[in-house]
């Protein structure tokens, strides 16, 4: 690393959104920066955002925006305030790529690519001196008189400030491991449990794989506690889209919803002890419900049920037949032959359709770690550890998490933005 006169030495740990970002910010304001990353390649996870397309961030207000977080959303206002939506859209401007938003908010590169994403921000940090390290992990990080060690297996680093910006547990196959929380915990920072989030979800319905593919669009999915009694079992409650896989369900709403799971939920113990309750119809109450599908019934009475569900009522016809089913009744019977309580079951499971948790697809399908180092040993003011001098953190490595819809990467470059100023800034005669 080439330092020039008088001027801090940073290095930072990971180069994924929020490393690339913290490192090309430190290196524009002045500090020499070496940035380490363990794969062969920078920005790997970056890849996979948006099924590829890379979704950078959203539209909503400020206070829209801050209210998808599941928590600590008050530490990220400084962030915000340094650097939003606006100025990341400005900042991508300037290197030559531009985004289009799509009508749910999200922002996504003109190429339609992420690899576009990590290409301009490797162009950025190429551009402000940045000297990068591939297929080099960082292996332990010490505070010796007043400078800090990066031990990697090639040799030792020397730096007046340190970034950790190593992302969570999310995706292992990109190389995510939680090293980062490892090098803060045997410094004494708190590591809230990590668990996976934005995560598809096993069902343990029957002959759930039969519905694999089939989506179910603006429905109102619940997540229930089903040990708790009535309206107190409610965890949290969305509205979107829900597909259907092999395993159990997925889609926008699911993915959200996973996030609210508890901690525990994966125990022995706590096995089927929560579920998703579906709302098919959540613009109309049950009895309408009920109604629409008896006169349906009387309509054509030689129809099949199945077809009543399929063409009347709008449901895809091998949804229909397994909801039919599961309700005890035959998918070929005539809607003439529907009886009272039959309705009545159907009208149920229409409005309040449950399936049980059976688990998740873990860290290998999740797309961000909830849990990560406790905003209450950061300053949000700089990102900088409350427990050592010229330590700071950025991205998934910390305790905040979003719904899915590009949140999550704008907190990675917020973050990145913050940590890198301040770390540049940094006075190693204030230690």
């Amino acid at each position: 690393m080439n330092r020039r006169a008088n001027t801090p030495r940073v290095v930072v740990v990971g180069a994924g959104p929020a490393g690339l970002m913290a490192a090309g910010t430190a290196a524009g304001h002045g500090a020499d920066v070496l940035l380490l990353e363990k794969n062969a390649g920078c920005g790997q996870k970056l890849l996979l955002t948006g099924a590829g397309r890379c979704n950078i961030t959203n539209h909503a207000s400020r206070d829209d925006f801050l209210d998808r977080f599941a928590v600590n959303k008050k530490f990220l206002i400084p962030a915000f305030r340094h650097f939003f939506v606006e100025d990341l859209l400005e900042f991508f401007s300037t290197l030559n790529l531009s985004f289009v938003l799509e009508k749910n908010g999200k922002y996504f590169p003109q190429t339609q690519r992420a690899t576009s994403v990590r290409d301009a921000l490797l162009a950025y940090c190429q551009k402000q001196l940045v000297e990068i390290h591939e297929a080099e992990a960082a292996e332990d990080l010490k505070r010796q008189i007043g400078q800090w060690s990066i031990r990697t297996r090639h040799r030792t680093y020397t730096a007046d400030a340190v970034i950790l910006a190593t992302g969570g547990l999310s995706y292992p196959k990109t190389g995510s491991d939680g090293a980062g929380h490892r090098l803060a915990a045997k410094l004494g920072h708190q590591v809230i449990s990590c668990r996976p989030g934005l995560v598809p979800l096993v069902i343990s319905q029957p002959d759930c794989a039969r519905l694999s593919g089939i989506s179910l669009n603006d429905v109102v999915v619940t997540l229930r506690d089903n040990k708790a009694a009535g309206s107190s079992g409610k965890i949290s409650r969305r509205r979107g889209s829900l597909l259907f896989t092999h395993f159990g369900v997925s889609g926008p709403v699911v993915l959200t919803l996973s996030r609210w799971l508890p901690p525990d939920y994966d125990q022995p113990s706590q096995a089927n002890s929560y579920e998703l309750v579906i709302d098919l119809f959540p613009g109309l109450p049950r009895a309408e419900v009920e109604e629409q599908l008896l006169k349906a019934c009387r309509r054509v009475p030689r129809r099949l049920l199945r077809t009543i569900l399929s063409r009347d009522l709008t449901l895809p016809q091998t949804f229909a037949s397994w909801l039919i089913e599961l309700c005890g009744l035959k998918p070929d019977m005539a809607g003439q032959h529907l009886s009272l309580d039959g309705s009545r079951r159907m009208t149920a499971a229409l409005k309040a359709l449950r399936l049980p948790i059976a688990g998740t697809r873990g860290y290998e399908e999740a797309m961000i770690t909830a849990g990560g180092i406790s905003t209450r040993e950061i300053d949000p003011r700089t990102m900088a550890s409350k427990r050592y001098p010229g330590l700071y953190f950025a991205g998934e490595i910390i305790d905040v998490d979003a719904d899915t819809g590009g949140f999550n990467l704008q907190v990675a470059f917020s973050t990145g933005y913050l940590a890198g100023r301040s770390a540049a800034g940094y006075n190693v005669k204030h230690d």
